[in-house]
């Protein structure tokens, strides 16, 4: 993430407020979760493979961001 990114994310963070924030990321997280477990349950076309990974790989962003905002909202070096 660069430092432009970064900056976002914060101000984001700042304006949404903690448990709004906290909110969006149980929400992610649990995205996440959906999208493993739909790729468990994946026929195994390379088709499928490549969607579940893509969603995957969508939804870990989707945590990642939401744990940058939790830990500075939280004040935790992450």
């Amino acid at each position: 993430m660069t430092e432009e990114q970064k900056r976002k994310v914060k101000g984001i963070a700042v304006y949404y407020g903690i448990k709004s924030q906290e909110q969006v990321a149980i929400e992610e997280c649990a995205e996440l979760i959906q999208a493993i477990t739909k790729s468990n349950r994946r026929k195994d076309s390379a088709k499928e493979f490549i969607a579940s990974i893509s969603d995957i790989a969508e939804e870990i962003a989707d945590v990642l961001i939401m744990c940058e905002q939790l830990a500075y909202l939280y004040g935790i070096e992450a």
